[in-house]
């Protein structure tokens, strides 16, 4: 008996480890008792099976648990069928827990020969049709590679309703247990608008736990593949510290793309939600071309918040970075009172560097739109090599605006700055109007520092460049001593120059201590060609005192140095009197060789001036032929308005040619009185209709005479106001 009981358990024990060999090796085995097929069902502990007995009562658990058992299921639980035959207590809910807990205690090549076996809308019914809790369990438990097999059986479309069916929570467990291979399949899979869906279906928390776990390059891909407002609403609900950790992880020209591919109003809100320091490191880590495309994408208002958040040194480097051209386009963008926020709060060197950087009407540009006090504080924090280079670039006409804007106070600081060839330069590039309004508006101790540091030779082209008036206001704010110590600093000859220019009544008060011997023998001193280029500065009584004291010979040596336009310029500015008597002390030669090549109109004006025992002084000083000669270049009307101050005997005198041409026009008018008395006698004689037959025919000797009578009267008819001029006796009166 004992034999045959040992017989019998290792019998039964071998049956069992049989039962369990077979089972791994081919899967489950005919149960020869009960005629059904035992389950090798997980524990959850890998491949350990243990045998499942069903009972006869009909219960799920009494189903069989094979191949078509589990694709049975997928249907059933995708449809909503009857869920009993798929395990639990007999509901849904139970159903799902049993048959997902059976999902995920299989081994990856299990599970991945079950997904080739079931067919596809089957499998993504069921993914939809799991209840939030259910398909997270079942997305959470899986092993990577079953899970990876997963995605790969899905469609775009079924892989989103899977993902609409999670709730945030699952979907971020979901996307953790993502390898990062399987994370770039399912981005090749997902269009933009369902990458967008997805992140923005993850809380806050979710998408910066997600995203930060992305490696660099499946985070561009990422960000880079979300159309503009997904990726703002991505980038707004991570917050300004996930945010500035994400674009962190960021290569720059990766992060160029992400930025540039926002909206404005997005990239706005971007940036100035950042910290400064956040700021400062994203703005810093882009390329040039990115940077600038950034910051001009920017409103006006933005981009002053932006520029304005940085420290001073994370300015310098942000507009360092920046072309030329970007430079020029965000600092012209920017408002005045940003922009002089901007610039003020550069480091010298920087701000140096900045300025120097742009283009000469770039520069023109940005330091015109600065506020009266920016625009000093700017120009001022130069240092003076740099300032001088500043101004030098700019046009004559910006730079008159720019030093003009200045306050008194800064006006001084930066021409006091200048070393004395750069202001020298500086104030020879101003035009003569912006030269005066410059030094005038400065104080008289600035002013007469200013002055005191030009070479003398530019300090005399800076006091002639000056317009009269404005001189007289530059020397009226020195003091007495200060303008004698001016003008011994000049040459001798600048110094003559100077006490001419501003004339005998401002002389006497300008400069007391100058006699007029002294100004005589200065004055003496100067060369017909230097006076002659000071000419036509002078005002009428500083041109008429200095042509008063010149010599007939260097009166007309000096005239002779002046082209034609100065020379008129010069005789217009006298009055009749100063005309009459620069004319009587000209050689008579060398008045006809002065007027001669004046233009007909200013010739005209001149000489109308005068009076008429001037005029006719003037005209008896020429010869026939010279008075001739330049009388022949007016017209009629201009002529006879001229000698209608002349008496007959004095034209004829003057004038011989005239009585000449009156004695041909009474000539010729009784040549034309003849003709008409004989055609009245024929007219008279034949009678009219034998004249009107007469006429018909081949041309008579009186109707030539017809003819030439028509045509000479005429001519008599035009010239008979000009010739009858001659004989009338009319005062001097002004043109018309």
């Amino acid at each position: 008996m004992l034999a045959i009981a040992l017989t019998a358990v290792f019998y039964a024990g071998g049956v069992q480890a049989l039962v369990m060999h077979e089972t791994e090796r081919f899967g489950p085995i005919p149960d020869l008792m009960w005629g059904v097929d035992t389950i090798a069902a997980p524990t959850g502990g890998g491949n350990d099976t243990q045998l499942t007995a069903p009972s006869r009562d009909g219960s799920a658990s009494s189903q069989r648990r094979d191949r078509n058992w589990e694709i049975l299921c997928f249907g059933t639980l995708g449809s909503n069928g009857v869920p009993t035959t798929c395990g639990g207590a007999g509901d849904r809910l139970s159903a799902e827990t049993e048959f997902v807990d059976h999902l995920t205690s299989l081994d990856s090549p299990d599970f991945r020969n079950l997904l080739d076996d079931v067919p596809t809308p089957d499998l993504e019914k069921f993914l939809t049709s799991l209840s939030p809790a259910s398909l997270g369990a079942l997305l959470k438990n899986l092993v990577p590679d079953s899970l990876s097999a997963l995605l790969q059986k899905l469609s775009p479309g079924a892989f989103m309703d899977m993902i609409r069916n999670l709730t945030p929570d699952g979907l971020r467990d979901f996307l953790k247990r993502l390898t990062p291979d399987a994370f770039a399949g399912l981005l090749g899979k997902l269009n933009p608008e369902a990458l967008g869906e997805l992140l923005a279906k993850l809380t806050p928390e979710g998408l910066l736990e997600f995203l930060r776990g992305l490696s660099p390059d499946l985070l561009a891909d990422s960000l880079g593949k979300l159309k503009p407002a997904d990726l703002a609403a991505a980038l707004e609900k991570l917050g300004p510290e996930g945010a500035a950790e994400v674009l962190g992880k960021l290569s720059p020209e990766d992060l160029g793309e992400v930025l540039t591919k926002l909206e404005p109003e997005a990239l706005a809100s971007l940036l100035t939600t950042l910290s400064p320091d956040a700021l400062a490191q994203t703005l810093g880590k882009l390329s040039p071309e990115a940077l600038g495309n950034v910051l001009t994408a920017l409103s006006p208002e933005a981009l002053g918040d932006v520029l304005t958040a940085l420290s001073p040194e994370a300015l310098a480097q942000t507009l360092g970075c920046l072309s030329a051209q970007d430079l020029g386009a965000v600092l012209t963008d920017l408002s005045p009172e940003d922009l002089g926020d901007v610039l003020t709060a550069l480091p010298p060197e920087a701000l140096a560097q900045t300025l120097m950087r742009l283009s000469p009407a770039g520069l023109g540009t940005v330091l015109t739109t600065l506020s009266p006090d920016d625009l000093g504080g700017v120009l001022t924090a130069l240092p003076p090599a740099a300032l001088a280079q500043t101004l030098s670039t700019l046009s004559p006409e910006d730079l008159g605006r720019v030093l003009i804007a200045l306050s008194p106070r800064d006006l001084g600081k930066v021409l006091t700055a200048l070393p004395p060839a750069a202001l020298a330069q500086v104030l020879d590039k101003l035009t003569s109007d912006d030269l005066g309004d410059v030094l005038a508006s400065l104080s008289p101790e600035d002013l007469t520092l200013t002055l005191q540091k030009l070479p003398p030779a530019m300090l005399a082209q800076t006091l002639g460049n000056l317009q009269y008036e404005d001189l007289l206001t530059v020397l009226g704010k020195l003091t007495t001593a200060e303008r004698m110590k001016l003008l011994e600093s000049l040459p001798p000859a600048e110094q003559a120059k100077l006490l001419t220019r501003i004339g005998p009544t401002a002389r006497a008060k300008l400069f007391p201590v100058v006699t007029e011997e002294m100004y005589a023998q200065m004055l003496s001193a100067l060369s017909a060609e230097e006076l002659a280029a000071i000419l036509p500065w002078l005002e009428p009584e500083a041109l008429r005192d200095v042509l008063s004291r010149l010599g007939p010979e260097m009166l007309a040596e000096t005239l002779g140095h002046l082209d034609a336009e100065d020379l008129g310029v010069i005789l217009e500015r006298l009055d009749a009197d100063a005309l009459a008597e620069l004319f009587s002390k000209l050689p008579p030669d060398a008045l006809y060789e002065l007027l001669s090549p004046l233009d007909v109109a200013v010739l005209y004006r001149i000489l109308f001036k005068l009076s008429p025992d001037a005029f006719t002084g003037f005209l008896e000083k020429l010869t026939p032929e010279q008075r001739a000669k330049l009388f022949k270049k007016f017209n009629d009307a201009q002529r006879e308005m001229l000698l209608s101050s002349l008496t007959p005997a004095q034209r004829a005198e003057l004038f011989p040619t005239f009585g000449e041409r009156l004695l041909g026009f009474l000539a010729q008018a009784a040549r034309i009185l003849l003709y008409i008395i004989a055609l009245c006698a024929v007219v008279a004689a034949v009678g009219f209709g034998a004249f009107a037959l007469h006429t018909r025919r081949k041309m008579t000797p009186v109707q030539r005479a017809t003819l030439r009578f028509q045509k000479l009267y005429k001519r008599f008819l035009k010239e008979r106001k000009s010739y009858a001029r001659i004989f009338s006796r009319r005062s001097h009166h002004t043109p018309r």
